[in-house]
């Protein structure tokens, strides 16, 4: 009687420490997926930029999720050699982010779309590299 006791226990604990682990590595790759890693600062003195988001390289199938300031403006963006345009009209001063989710990473990773900030007269372009499943990336753009 005694034996079945400690058995039971030990499943128990066994089913505890399994599920646990497996809580831990889906909660430890959940903050992964939105891990953000800063890759530059851009100041700019325009308020009404224009924001063009295109594959500056090889179309080699990047797929990737465009957000300004926290919004959702591209889901999904297909990134081509011809540029994708944002207008997010009048900025405050002050900070304001573009962040990259890579959707995927074409044939050759990770997903980096080139990105202008133009107001006709000055222009600003980067790249920012994003990974599927992984880190994303971020640029702020200081209005001053």
């Amino acid at each position: 009687m005694e034996q079945k006791n400690k058995r039971r226990i030990f499943l128990v604990l066994l089913l505890l420490l399994i599920a646990f682990a497996g809580w831990y590595f889906i909660k430890g790759k959940k903050e992964v997926v939105e891990g953000v890693k800063l890759q530059g600062i851009t100041k700019i003195t325009f308020r009404n930029p224009q924001i063009r988001i295109w594959d500056y390289s090889a179309v080699d199938g990047d797929t990737i999720d465009f957000y300004f300031d926290d919004k959702l403006i591209f889901k999904n963006l297909g990134l081509e050699d011809s540029p994708k345009i944002y207008i997010p009209g009048k900025l405050t001063k002050g900070e304001h982010t573009i962040k990259i989710k890579g959707i995927s990473e074409g044939m050759m990773g990770p997903a980096s779309p080139h990105i202008s900030v133009s107001d006709g007269k000055e222009m600003f372009e980067f790249d920012i590299d994003a990974w599927k499943d992984s880190l994303s990336g971020s640029w702020t753009i200081i209005v001053n």
